[in-house]
């Protein structure tokens, strides 16, 4: 296939351009070249801003599919969604599972009701964790509307984790569980804990265009609900079998990895993703991704760890 990504050099985009020249894709990225730029010498790339994408694509250039892991505004996603709409076969949106109106509850799912904005903040302004969602939500609506159902697929991922994350969210905490002789965690043992490993997002994406996948799924994992003490005790058991684990009070200021102390917050670790796994969505074993992300952190180099 002809793939061109939209961003292809960070986390999600990385991986899934890496898993994509395994398979023998033809790969273009569209890049600021600002993140990893000397990655993928042998792939054609589209150096500038995306705001600027009729000006960077050469004309008339047909893809087969396109990706589009950094859309974050609707007026920018509109851009690129105008440009393309007539020249690939499916527009792949990356959204977030972060835009439900109401996580109060378990079990949301791609028919929930999604937050949305009156008014849409200038170009220029911040991404804050209060538009983010909202957001994303206009995004998805700029590509549906331009593609139809038949010729988009929006997904929406839980805290995405593995290789080449840099979040300092799932990754601290396998630092932390790693590294350490002893570790405070929340007494808390009712919470659940819900991610998406990088691999299984890509091998979606990468698999959609055959599967003549579309319209909308919600990518979470892992496909058993797991509680965060189980999985801490996973990650223990595989990492650091003599960390030794001290319970302590659950109260508004405690701030952990992967933990969220707020009661209308119950459910956003625990989304419905049975639609995705009913169409081939890998579940990928905990102890897989709990090995992997602990591989490649102790690979960073020296300057990139001192920030975990």
């Amino acid at each position: 296939m002809k793939i061109l990504f939209i961003g292809g050099t960070h986390f999600l985009g990385r991986q899934t351009v890496e898993d994509a020249l395994i398979q023998g894709h033809n790969i273009y990225i569209l890049q600021r070249g600002k993140t990893n730029p000397d990655l993928f010498q042998n792939v054609t790339k589209y150096y500038g801003d995306r705001e600027k994408i009729s000006e960077i694509l050469p004309a008339n250039d047909h893809y087969d599919l396109v990706v589009d892991t950094c859309g974050y505004h609707p007026e920018i996603v509109k851009k690129s969604c105008q440009l393309l709409k007539d020249r690939t076969n499916l527009y792949i949106f990356i959204s977030t599972g972060s835009l439900y109106a109401d996580f109060s509850m378990p079990g949301l799912n791609e028919q929930s009701t999604t937050s949305t904005l009156e008014d849409i903040p200038p170009i220029s302004a911040p991404i804050t964790n209060n538009n983010y969602g909202p957001l994303k939500t206009l995004c998805e609506q700029v590509v549906t509307n331009t593609f139809g159902i038949k010729k988009s697929l929006i997904l929406r991922p839980g805290i995405i984790v593995g290789p080449y994350d840099d979040s300092k969210r799932f990754d601290q905490l396998i630092k932390l569980i790693a590294s350490n002789k002893t570790l405070d965690i929340p007494s808390d043992h009712q919470t659940m804990i819900q991610f998406i490993d990088v691999r299984a997002i890509s091998h979606f994406i990468l698999s959609s265009f055959d599967r003549k996948r579309s319209g909308t799924y919600n990518v979470i994992g892992p496909k058993k609900p797991i509680r965060l003490i189980d999985f801490i005790n996973t990650a223990k058991k595989l990492l650091n079998p003599g960390l030794e684990l001290n319970y302590i009070p659950v109260d508004a200021n405690l701030n952990f990895p992967m933990y969220f102390n707020n009661p209308k917050m119950n459910g956003i670790f625990q989304l419905d993703g049975n639609k995705a796994y009913a169409d081939g969505l890998m579940d990928i074993a905990i102890e897989n991704t709990i090995q992997a992300t602990n591989d490649y952190l102790k690979n960073l180099p020296l300057t990139l760890h001192c920030d975990l």
